[in-house]
């Protein structure tokens, strides 16, 4: 009763509140809503090095392509190294970067304008000779150094001659005529550096198209040009949308009606209007291929308002709707030709006592049916038409099958020649049907036409009858006899493996104790193939693998196939070898006693046998190298604390980002979304001192309503403690109750 009464005094209150209806634009599935209003697609897996292009698809920046669901740098050349940006390649160790650009085997000593070649010497390049050819040469230990002619290194180029620098192809000498410079030919390099021959790297916000430096904005501009990186300037006709930097829309002047700016002063109708003669108005379309828009006017799409006397109904002889004239009493099956006559349709006829009553006239006449239209019998339950469209009994296929015969009266068939109704038989479908006689009877078989035996699946017929079948064992009984369907019967000193169904000898297990050989005959055995004989007092004792290959730290488990022991790993017929030595020195790391040692910045903390590099605070992030971390989409490094931390858009004040695009509250506030989607908290007093907004509305209700239940549960347990007790009195006193105000 308490319930009750609290709930009518809300929705009494309730009910007195004015509401006003908004509406209010939703991105599609797959799409979130920026703080402007524009949608953008929802990528759940990380496109780190490229963005979100559509719902669940990265594309990569310049410079990456997609490896397994990942954007990855690419690198031109970057044989013996490892591509950690694009064309950023760092050599392995034992490798260093040559003037080309590749990586070129390291020299133990110094070879300076050199080339170190596989066996690690060193050969000057043109334009120096070797320190090894100078007397009292003050080296450095057995060091060869290659000398050069000029007093200063010719960058770029090489020394032909006394101070005399050649430069190479693509270069031109600066103005110490000791240093080259690349040329870029192709273009000026404007908005750019040129960096090497006819390469010219963009400055940052431009990317390469063709041979020129164009800005470049992200995300792209519509309707729009990028002049300058990161600004759109809108198109003629266009302007900004809703201070959308990046966004332009159409302009029309005068707004559409009905209607959207598709070009600028180009109106496109929306869904169900059509254009008129006055500029930038649609108005109402009743499509005409439906609705027969006379008496009566069409005030929306494809609805249609009828003057007065007239209804809206199916049309008499069309497949459109339109407006009839109303007759009193109503003309069924007929139309009203005015001061309230009703004249049938084609193929009806009145009613003798009620004229307006027009019923289907059928000829021939229905027979075991009903006349619903003119012409058209519904037959009766139990019978169908035929092909002269005359009612005759049916048979249901769910419980009888008349295949060979006819349905006499309703579920019962007459069997043609050679086959008999069976009434008291039914197959495992509970459907009766006409049987086939078979005799003599079919042994193994079933009589599937007069006379006419077919042999169950594994058998054969008998070369004695027809109308025998005899069991066939598909893959053969060798050694044995055939007794049922794939069932082999073994002869004396013979039995059937689990793995064949024929029978093979039998060799006692006390004999050999080899599972990797085969009883060939009973009591002889014979190794199987990748396995070797092991004889104890002449007699064969066991088969064991043969591995071709050496183990090495590892045993031959199985024909050519090594298990390595802890910390060694094989490829296919290869021995096992080291894991650490195998991955450890390309990762930044020394192999020792098959435990990976790190260099600096670098953790073996995840694996022993390899690098990873160490970032300190990395959280919501990735770390990439030594101290250097990419935080998750959604996420923005603080520099002043050096963590990721989430990013929200529509956060007020009072609250904080919790997650990426989630707003919450301190405290116990309660929070709520007001009508332009921006997040704001409330402390329960609050809620409760202010109900006069919808949103609060409902908080105070929610309170009200759960403290009501509460007080409810209190009050049924209080009284079935007193009726246990015997203390309980049901007399209560009107002057007791106060009523909520």
């Amino acid at each position: 009763i308490g319930i009750s009464f609290i709930y009518d005094l809300i929705l009494n209150k309730a009910a007195k509140l004015d509401y006003s209806l908004s509406t209010k634009s939703i991105c599609c599935s797959g799409y979130y809503s920026d703080s402007s209003g524009m949608c953008w697609p929802i990528c759940n897996s990380r496109c780190d090095y490229g963005y979100c292009a559509a719902p669940e698809r990265c594309q990569c920046n310049d410079g990456y392509t997609m490896i397994n669901s990942a954007c990855k740098p690419v690198c031109a050349h970057c044989q013996n190294g490892t591509c950690v940006g694009p064309n950023q390649c760092i050599c392995s160790k034992g490798f260093e970067r040559s003037n080309a650009g590749t990586c070129v085997p390291k020299c133990t000593g110094i070879c300076l304008n050199g080339v170190c070649n596989a066996s690690g010497e060193c050969i000057c390049a043109e334009g120096y000779f070797s320190s090894a050819a100078i007397a009292d040469f003050d080296g450095l230990g057995n060091a060869t150094l290659c000398v050069p002619n000029c007093d200063k290194p010719c960058q770029n180029g090489q020394c032909v001659g006394r101070n005399r620098c050649q430069c190479h192809d693509g270069y031109q000498p600066s103005v110490d005529q000791f240093q080259c410079e690349p040329i870029c030919t192709s273009s000026e390099c404007v908005n750019g550096k040129c960096i090497a021959p006819n390469v010219c790297r963009c400055n940052e916000g431009y990317r390469q198209e063709g041979d020129r430096c164009v800005p470049f904005c992200e995300p792209s501009c519509h309707n729009a040009a990028c002049l300058q990186p990161n600004r759109c300037e809108c198109h003629e006709g266009y302007m900004k949308y809703e201070n959308n930097t990046f966004f332009c829309t159409a302009i029309c002047d005068p707004p559409c009606q009905n209607g959207h700016c598709l070009r600028p002063n180009e109106c496109e109708c929306n869904d169900g209007y059509a254009p008129t003669s006055v500029s930038h108005k649609c108005t109402p379309f009743c499509n005409p291929n439906y609705i027969d828009a006379a008496n009566g006017m069409c005030i929306a799409p494809n609805v249609l308002l009828c003057n007065k006397n007239y209804r809206l109904e199916k049309l008499y002889n069309s497949d459109k709707i339109g407006c009839q004239l109303i007759c009193s009493p109503e003309c069924v099956n007929g139309l009203c030709i005015g001061d309230g006559r009703c004249q049938c349709l084609e193929g009806y006829k009145a009613l003798d006592d009620q004229p307006n009553i027009c019923v289907p006239i059928c000829d021939p006449a229905c027979e075991m049916g009903q006349c619903v239209a003119p012409n058209e019998c519904q037959c009766h339950e139990g019978h169908e038409k035929n092909e002269t469209h005359l009612c005759i009994p049916t048979c249901d296929s769910n419980l009888v099958d008349c295949a060979n015969g006819r349905c006499a009266t309703v579920n019962v068939c007459e069997c043609d020649e050679g086959y008999i109704w069976r009434v008291d038989s039914e197959d495992d479908y509970g459907v009766k049907r006409c049987y086939p006689i078979c005799d003599p009877a079919c042994i193994n078989s079933n009589c599937t036409e007069p006379g006419v035996c077919l042999c169950w699946e594994g058998y054969n017929v008998s070369l004695t009858a027809s109308s025998i079948c005899e069991p066939f064992c598909e893959e053969g009984c060798e050694n044995g006899t055939c007794i049922a369907p794939g069932e082999c019967k073994c002869f004396e000193g013979y039995h059937r493996a689990t793995s064949r169904s024929d029978c093979t000898a039998y060799c006692d297990p006390k004999t050999v104790d080899c599972e990797n050989a085969e009883c060939t005959q009973p009591d002889e055995y014979r190794c199987h193939v990748g396995f070797e004989a092991v004889y104890e007092l002449a007699l064969l004792k066991d088969c064991v693998p043969v591995c071709e290959q050496d183990c090495g730290n590892g045993t031959c488990a199985a024909p050519n196939e090594c298990t390595c022991f802890e910390g060694y790993t094989a490829k296919s017929n290869e021995s096992c070898i080291s894991i650490c030595e195998q991955s450890c020195e390309d990762q930044s790391g020394v192999c020792v006693e098959n435990l990976c040692e790190c260099s600096e910045g670098y953790s073996n903390l995840i694996n022993a046998y390899a690098c990873w590099p160490v970032c300190e605070r990395c959280e919501h992030g990735e770390c990439i190298l030594p101290g250097e971390c990419i935080c998750f989409n959604g996420y923005e490094m603080n520099n002043e604390t050096s963590v990721c931390e989430p990013l929200c858009s529509n956060c007020t004040e009072g609250t904080y980002c919790k997650v990426p695009e989630e707003c919450a509250c301190y405290g116990d506030n309660i929070m709520f979304i007001d009508e332009e989607n921006n997040v704001h908290c409330l402390s329960p007093a609050e809620t409760i001192l202010e109900p006069h907004t919808n949103d609060a509305l409902v908080v105070w209700l929610a309170i009200i309503g759960t403290t009501g239940g509460i007080a409810m549960l209190i009050g049924m347990a209080y009284v079935m403690y007193k009726r246990s007790t015997g203390t309980y009195n049901a007399t209560v006193k009107m002057s007791d109750i106060k009523l909520m105000d």
